[in-house]
């Protein structure tokens, strides 16, 4: 199986990240197969350390500073593509809940078409799990990046398709592609450096 390195941020928010970590070491994924960055991006009371101590296998890397999404994502994207260990990278907001058929899925689906640089998740609204939150992104005529799916029904958009982005709260990216066209622009401190990625993607 294909090895893939999963990226969270942690900032002031131990108890997601707690939720988060528990459920992805719940991963029917074979465990030498993949394994986490824990990015602790400035929190005030360095929970990273308290995570550390919780999940021991994870891979702890502090910023004194809050780096914002590009940066503190970028911290552990540099260190996996100096390490040329991982094939696969995903970015992974420290609020989700996964399945434990998540990561699996993820790599037969991009394993099995090399053309694929970066897969889209369903995410579903943890409060509302039958309500979509975002099966990737959408670029309108005016510019507009629009999160696809977002208030329907969780049923729909069972079907893989391609689409022009990925919401990187739950995005699957190849690191040959990363090694190509470069990591997420800092200049987006939170909020469309994915869409700015996967287009950057989608060009090469």
């Amino acid at each position: 199986m294909p090895y893939i390195s999963i990226i969270i941020l942690n900032w002031n928010g131990l108890d997601e990240s707690q939720r988060c970590l528990k459920a992805l070491f719940e991963s029917n994924y074979p465990v030498k197969s993949w394994e986490v960055f824990l990015v602790d991006n400035g929190s005030e009371e360095k929970e990273g350390r308290i995570l550390k101590k919780q999940f021991p296998a994870i891979r702890l890397m502090e910023s004194q500073n809050n780096l914002g999404f590009a940066g503190g994502n970028n911290l552990a994207l540099a260190a996996l593509l100096k390490e040329g260990k991982a094939d696969f990278a995903l970015t992974l907001n420290n609020d989700t809940v996964v399945d434990s058929n998540f990561l699996r899925e993820l790599a037969v689906l991009a394993e099995n078409d090399s053309q694929i640089g970066a897969v889209a998740s369903k995410m579903l609204f943890y409060d509302q799990p039958k309500t979509i939150e975002n099966v990737g992104h959408n670029l309108l005529v005016s510019g507009d990046i629009v999160p696809r799916g977002r208030g329907e029904a969780e049923s729909l958009y069972a079907s893989v398709v391609e689409v022009m982005g990925a919401c990187a709260g739950a995005a699957f990216w190849r690191v040959k592609m990363l090694r190509q066209i470069g990591l997420f622009r800092e200049e987006f401190f939170a909020n469309y450096e994915d869409a700015d990625l996967s287009l950057r993607g989608i060009v090469a």
